[in-house]
């Protein structure tokens, strides 16, 4: 199974936490969609979610899981559902299962902390790395 992470799991360790060993991911893009960080989270602080916005392009990572790690990163995933989309990687679209904030779980007012921003602009930094108009889209 395809997964496609454009959040905190962008990050390689805490993607290895989670699920254990993977292939390595590629970086795609998800059209017609933004990036929000509107998902309550305990703290009280935004975290990323994705809206409809046809004007837009989310950048993240794909890795291949196999149906056990996707079973085992639900578990982390508290508050999103799952939806199946197409990822366009190198011109090619591949399709993926990605979460998606349930709709009670959202507030437009919120905000990341800094330290979860920080971890996903950092992580967008590794290789392979998103683009850098993107992670300044992000950062801002």
């Amino acid at each position: 199974m395809n997964y496609f992470a454009y959040g905190s799991n962008i990050n390689f360790n805490r993607m290895k936490r989670r699920v254990g060993d993977y292939l390595k991911p590629v970086t795609g893009k998800l059209n017609g969609y933004e990036l929000k960080f509107n998902k309550k989270s305990k703290d009280g602080s935004g975290k990323a979610n994705i809206v409809v916005n046809p004007e837009e392009v989310i950048e993240g990572r794909l890795f291949e899981l196999t149906n056990k790690q996707l079973i085992k990163l639900e578990s982390y995933e508290k508050g999103y559902h799952k939806k199946d989309v197409q990822i366009n990687v190198e011109g090619k679209e591949i399709s993926a299962t990605i979460y998606v904030a349930d709709a009670d779980k959202i507030d437009n007012s919120l905000k990341p902390t800094e330290d979860y921003l920080d971890l996903i602009v950092c992580s967008a930094y590794e290789e392979p790395q998103l683009s850098d108009e993107y992670i300044e889209k992000i950062n801002k």
